[in-house]
């Protein structure tokens, strides 16, 4: 991309660390960047160098009329429709059971972040998820449209009801390009959307990656068990992703109890994540049933990418499950950057990691007996623990520099300024 500053909106959730993730590597380009949401408390407004902006301020007569007919008549209407065909929405849903996607929110959202895009007239749009910011992100002008597919949108929402199916098909095909981490998932939205292949861009990227780095440069894994209180000795597995049954959970407290009850020099860190359910219930009893206490750092509360980074860089064995279809996870990279050996479940985008020269363990997430032989692979078997941070290593230089790749996809939009019809 050319050397003269942009001014770019990220529509997305502003309580997510994503949006203001994208932003900071867009910044380090020199470009202006506004992370836009209908609804932005002031708690987090202009945070760094990033301006929040909160669409509903913004809003017109008109707009405001639209979201009304919008909230008292296809509200209703949708609510009615999958009241009527629950058992589809509850099949595409799977293993998910917080987050309750609906169209009429995605309209409403639409109506008021477009409006506000329009008038400020940015150099191109970057819109985060695309069931529910993704129409938003279709309806603004005269401006190249990104969007990032996020894997539960177009995996799982979009087959919740044939309003659904419509509106994910139609924000694929408005939009000018279609910027997922994993390239795996072109061909299922090729077929299941008709969508142009010439608008697929994959950009793989990592979270944390400089504190993460920064870590293992200032503190050996040693020296991190010690700042944790984790015994010197012990070898410390990580579960990566959130504690709940969509990530596996179930059969990985299994695991991390058993072979806890069953070795002496090991460790386990629990990170639970946001609105903390049955599955941390289930794992504070049976450590402590089983007195596992000093065994285990359990994180209840949300923490910070540095506090994440810290955890994650002390682990030498990771866990990362993922029921549903998954694109590529900064969760597993995040891992692999931090010299921790990967368990894995089988999933076409970790697969096309493997070809790209990833190494992992790939594991049954619904076996615990498999995860605790996989671990145990890890502990026993020094070969294998020295072949895969190597070729771990060589895949991260090869495939995952946040710079180079952001750099390729800034000038993927640069062509696209070119056209005419912007």
């Amino acid at each position: 991309m050319d050397s003269k500053p942009k001014k770019i909106v990220i529509i997305g959730n502003p309580y997510s660390v994503f949006p203001t993730f994208f932003a900071e590597e867009f910044q380090k380009f020199n470009h202006y960047v506004q992370i836009v949401s209908r609804n932005v408390t002031g708690k987090i407004k202009n945070q760094n160098e990033t301006e929040y902006i909160s669409t509903s301020e913004y809003e017109s007569v008109y707009v405001k009329i639209l979201i009304r007919i919008v909230v008292y008549f296809i509200s209703p209407l949708e609510n009615l429709l999958i009241f009527l065909n629950r058992s589809r929405y509850k099949n595409a849903m799977g293993s998910e059971s917080v987050d309750k996607p609906k169209v009429s929110t995605a309209i409403i959202e639409a109506l008021s972040i477009s409006h506000y895009v329009n008038n400020f007239k940015p150099d191109f749009v970057y819109g985060q998820e695309v069931f529910t910011y993704g129409l938003a992100t279709a309806w603004v002008k005269n401006c190249p449209r990104i969007v990032m597919p996020w894997g539960g949108d177009i995996f799982m929402y979009a087959n919740t009801s044939w309003m659904a199916s419509k509106l994910v098909k139609y924000i694929l095909n408005s939009v000018d390009l279609i910027n997922p981490t994993a390239a795996s998932s072109f061909d299922y939205m090729k077929r299941n959307f008709a969508v142009n292949v010439n608008k697929f861009h994959a950009t793989p990227w990592c979270l944390s990656v400089d504190n993460i780095q920064q870590n293992l440069q200032k503190y050996s894994k040693a020296e991190l068990k010690k700042r944790l209180n984790i015994p010197k000795d012990s070898t410390v597995i990580m579960n990566v992703r959130r504690l709940k049954d969509a990530w596996g959970a179930n059969s990985i407290i299994k695991a991390f109890v058993n072979l806890a009850r069953k070795r002496e020099n090991i460790f386990f860190i629990v990170v639970v994540g946001a609105a903390p359910g049955k599955e941390l219930k289930q794992l504070d009893e049976l450590v402590t049933q089983h007195n596992l206490q000093d065994k285990f750092l359990i994180k209840r509360d949300k923490i910070s990418p540095e506090e994440y980074s810290l955890l994650v860089c002390a682990s030498e064995i990771f866990t990362s499950f993922m029921i549903e279809r998954d694109m590529r996870s900064s969760s597993i990279v995040q891992g692999l950057f931090a010299n921790s050996l990967p368990i894995i479940n089988d999933q076409p985008e970790y697969r096309l990691m493997e070809n790209q020269g990833m190494k992992a363990i790939f594991a049954d997430p619904n076996d615990h007996i498999h995860i605790s032989n996989s671990i145990d692979s890890y502990i026993y078997d020094t070969k294998i623990r020295r072949d895969t941070l190597a070729k771990n290593l060589i895949f991260l230089k090869e495939n995952h520099s946040n710079e180079k790749n952001f750099s390729v996809l800034l000038d993927r939009i640069e062509l696209l300024l070119l056209k005419d019809k912007f």
